[in-house]
C-alpha cells in the first residue's frame, strides 16, 4: 500500500474519513485475498514436483537393480539373483530415502 503526499493534509469531515477508510480496507483486501490462493497453489507444485522426483528414483534404483542382478547372473556368479536383487534393491532404497530426506530438509 502506498501513501499521497507526507501527511499534512488528510480528510477533516466524517464522510472523508469513512472514505478514505473505506479505501484502506479495499487496498488491505485486493492485498490479503489472493495470498491463500498463491500460497495453495505453491504447495501443491511444490510436494507435486518432490512425490515426481521421488518415484523418478525409484523407477532409476528399481531399474539399476534389474541390470546389476541381470548382468551378474550372465557372469555365472555364486550369489543367486533374488539374493543380489534384495540386496541391491535395499541398498538403493536406502540411497532413495536419503535423497529424500535431503530434499525436505532444504
Amino acid at each position: 500500500m502506498t501513501t499521497v503526499g507526507y501527511g499534512d493534509v488528510s480528510p477533516s469531515t466524517n464522510s472523508g474519513k469513512l472514505i478514505g477508510s473505506l479505501c484502506g480496507v479495499a487496498g488491505l483486501l485486493t492485498v490479503a485475498l489472493p495470498v491463500p490462493f498463491i500460497v495453495s497453489n505453491f504447495n501443491y507444485y511444490y510436494h507435486r514436483e518432490i512425490d515426481n522426483r521421488a518415484e523418478e528414483e525409484m523407477r532409476e534404483a528399481i531399474s539399476l537393480a534389474r541390470w546389476t542382478s541381470h548382468s551378474v547372473n550372465q557372469q555365472s556368479h555364486q550369489m543367486s539373483t533374488e539374493d543380489l536383487r534384495d540386496e541391491d534393491v535395499t541398498k538403493s532404497m536406502g540411497k532413495v530415502k536419503a535423497t529424500i530426506e535431503k530434499s525436505v530438509a532444504v
